[in-house]
């Protein structure tokens, strides 16, 4: 079967909030994004899809960077009373990318607002405005993104698979050391994926 790479990020401004309640909310994100795939599999494709995922908390030039990649598959198993069938799904869409971001964004932002007002997050004695990050965050659009892995499923699976088994920055993309700092190199994506 052909899979899609999803990837869902949450926005930065919560980056301070996931730093004191690490656990809460990394199960939130999760939590959130992987419910969203499976209602969206039962809507879209009428049956269960299948996924892997993996958390990454920063990007490459080691920022607070929270998101997940998700390999979904390309289609569902679809349950009937003479048995079971695979619905596959197109090559070029898995599933409405702006109302999956909507609902995600929403979703994740309703569900934090009501741990915050449960008494559930550590606001850092007071210093860390929940309430403020939220309504930020909802004024945004935030954008999951789909799309059929750019080579083949092998080399998606190998560079999630990397993240597992290694650590933030690997001895090669070192260049210098210094008593206070180091200096390493990374491919920009915003700039055309040149190295930096």
């Amino acid at each position: 079967i052909h899979y899609y790479h999803v990837v869902f990020t949450i926005d930065h401004v919560f980056n301070p909030l996931v730093a004191f309640n690490q656990k809460r909310l990394f199960n939130l994100f999760i939590n959130t994004a992987a419910q969203l795939l499976k209602e969206f599999g039962q809507k879209y494709l009428g049956g269960e899809i299948g996924f892997s995922m993996v958390l990454h908390s920063w990007g490459q030039t080691m920022q607070e960077h929270l998101h997940i990649h998700f390999i979904v598959t390309g289609g569902a198993l679809v349950t009937s009373p003479t048995g079971y069938s695979w619905n596959t799904a197109s090559h070029e869409f898995l599933f409405p990318v702006k109302l999956l971001s909507n609902q995600f964004r929403n979703r994740f932002c309703f569900s934090l607002a009501q741990l915050w007002a449960d008494g559930k997050l550590n606001i850092h004695d007071g210093a860390l405005d929940v309430q403020s990050m939220v309504q930020q965050a909802l004024s945004k659009d935030w954008e999951v993104y789909i799309q059929a892995p750019l080579y083949d499923k092998e080399k998606l699976i190998e560079y999630l698979g990397r993240y597992i088994f290694r650590i933030a920055i690997s001895n090669h993309r070192i260049v210098a050391l210094g008593k206070d700092n180091v200096t390493f190199k990374y491919f920009d994506n915003r700039d055309h994926g040149k190295e930096k």
